[in-house]
């Protein structure tokens, strides 16, 4: 949906001076005597440049000085700035506003009512330690610094500071491998099929067919859970799914997802009449785990709960989304990961809360009541070297991309995941080592 055109502010006649203004913001901005071509050329320029600047008003200058501007009042036009810029078609906002959010808070908590035009080189030296001793990896505190020294190159270009702040702050380099005390980032390994076996039985009908289409097509996470009727192509004998929302749809790329036989049939257990709503629902999730539930009751319903159940329809405490998102997906698969390691070690249902012997058949039930009953949070059961591990949807997108690797090649793999580059599917798709093996067993 297009955002609104702003209300543009009409030019105005002050009438005890004599002079031309325009309020943007609540500020009255004097442009020289009404009615002359002066003024209303100072007019036009003015109203140009609060629209280039996103609709919003540069902070006045402190005592009539030039660059007065503070760290925290830089980063309040920037926030304005980047809300209206880092959102989606539907105008939701994207997780890049998340980012600057957390990067942008040690700034204002170290800088924040320092001069903006004082901010140097040795400052931001000061905030990428202060990054590392938060606990954030090398490649994110280097992101992070790229975000903050954005935001000092979007001040220079709107004239809120002098170019020399920016131009001092690109002589910092970022942190090298090995020559800082910031940890390592992990690499996403593909997750093994065990695993997955071992997670699939304690999840979802939802979740568990989310997890085996990521494996027959290779998407990535937040393609599969905004998955819809209306954005597949089932003309073909291979059914082409379009995203609306993709990575790189910012670079007014295409993004064309095959399905064969194997994942059309996991499809059409979830189509619906309506071609607009989406398949995977964590509310139609949330409606079957409660059915179950009810069948697998062998006691009779009492009064007392028929009345709780009616007020949680009313007034829910939390309300299942329409879809699933990359978090609720992820945290889904840890869930059942815990629950498959505590059974992996020997242990089953029912599990018994230690404080007051409660049972329950699901762990995660367990845990819920030791936090609401006893205010404690259960790792006892997780202690020692885990038999399954946590693993996140997008290990499901590296392991597919392994394995078309290695079965068709590295070209078929980079046309499958989407990737412009074979550099970029290196990242994904694991080297098989035992042709390397083999091939030097012949010949060394």
């Amino acid at each position: 949906m297009p955002a609104k055109r702003p209300r543009v502010p009409k030019l105005s006649h002050h009438k005890a001076s004599g002079q031309a203004l325009v309020r943007i913001e609540g500020r009255c901005v004097y442009l020289g005597k009404f009615g002359t071509a002066d003024a209303e050329e100072r007019y036009k320029r003015t109203i140009a440049e609060w629209l280039t600047s996103g609709c919003h008003a540069a902070p006045e200058p402190k005592n009539g000085g030039d660059h007065q501007l503070s760290v925290a009042e830089l980063i309040l036009a920037y926030w304005r700035h980047a809300a209206a810029r880092y959102v989606d078609r539907d105008g939701k906002p994207k997780k890049e506003q998340f980012h600057i959010k957390a990067a942008m808070r040690p700034v204002r908590q170290l800088y924040g009512s320092m001069l903006a035009a004082a901010f140097g080189p040795r400052k931001l030296i000061t905030l990428q330690r202060a990054y590392v001793e938060i606990g954030y990896c090398r490649t994110m505190v280097n992101d992070y610094v790229r975000r903050v020294r954005r935001m000092f190159k979007w001040a220079t270009a709107n004239e809120m500071i002098p170019p020399s702040v920016l131009h001092g702050l690109q002589a910092v380099d970022g942190l090298r491998a090995g020559e800082s005390g910031a940890s390592e980032p992990r690499d996403v390994k593909p997750v093994p099929q065990k695993f997955i076996d071992a997670v699939l039985p304690h999840v979802g009908r939802q979740v568990a067919a989310m997890i085996k289409l990521q494996l027959l097509c290779g998407s990535r996470p937040a393609e599969i859970t905004m998955l819809r009727a209306c954005d597949i192509d089932m003309s073909g004998t291979l059914w082409e799914y379009r995203p609306p929302r993709h990575k790189t749809v910012r670079f007014g790329k295409d993004r064309v997802i095959y399905f064969g036989p194997k994942a059309q049939a996991i499809i059409r257990e979830f189509l619906t009449p309506d071609l607009h709503v989406y398949l995977f629902s964590p509310a139609d999730a949330d409606r079957e785990r409660r059915e179950q539930l009810h069948a697998d009751r062998k006691t009779k319903v009492t009064p007392s709960e028929l009345r709780r159940r009616r007020r949680r329809k009313q007034k829910p405490r939390r309300k299942p989304g329409d879809h699933y998102t990359t978090d609720s997906y992820r945290r889904a698969i840890w869930r059942a990961c815990d629950v498959a390691d505590i059974e992996a070690r020997g242990a089953a249902p029912p599990f018994v809360c230690k404080r007051c012997g409660k049972s329950y058949n699901q762990f995660g039930f367990l845990r819920l009541h030791a936090e609401q009953q006893h205010g404690e949070t259960l790792t006892l059961e997780l202690e020692g070297e885990r038999i399954v591990p946590r693993w996140s949807p997008n290990q499901l997108r590296h392991a597919f991309a392994s394995a078309m690797r290695k079965e068709y090649g590295i070209e078929t793999a980079r046309v499958l995941l989407g990737h412009a580059n074979v550099s970029t599917t290196e990242i994904y798709a694991e080297r098989d080592a035992r042709l390397a093996a083999s091939v030097i067993g012949k010949v060394g």
